[in-house]
């Protein structure tokens, strides 16, 4: 479903909820990794909500095992 609303002209994947957090935060935060493997395929997602919370901390404070260690290869990838 992510892969065909990803596809809808004018979506905003950087939308965020009124605690600041976009599908990318709430993805991680939930440990969907398909999910958020496919929101990463978009150019300019954004990592960080407003209260400085990112992806990977979001996935380390709930316990986000997949999420967790994937975003931590990616991250030491860069």
């Amino acid at each position: 479903m992510v892969k065909e609303l990803l596809t809808v002209k004018g979506i905003d994947v950087n939308a965020k909820n009124e605690d600041g957090y976009t599908a990318f935060l709430l993805a991680s935060c939930e440990d969907h990794i398909e999910v958020v493997k496919e929101l990463l395929k978009v150019e300019g997602i954004n990592d960080k909500a407003n209260d400085g919370n990112t992806a990977l901390i979001g996935a380390a404070r709930n316990d986000g095992i997949s999420c967790k260690e994937f975003l931590l290869n990616l991250k030491n990838q860069r």
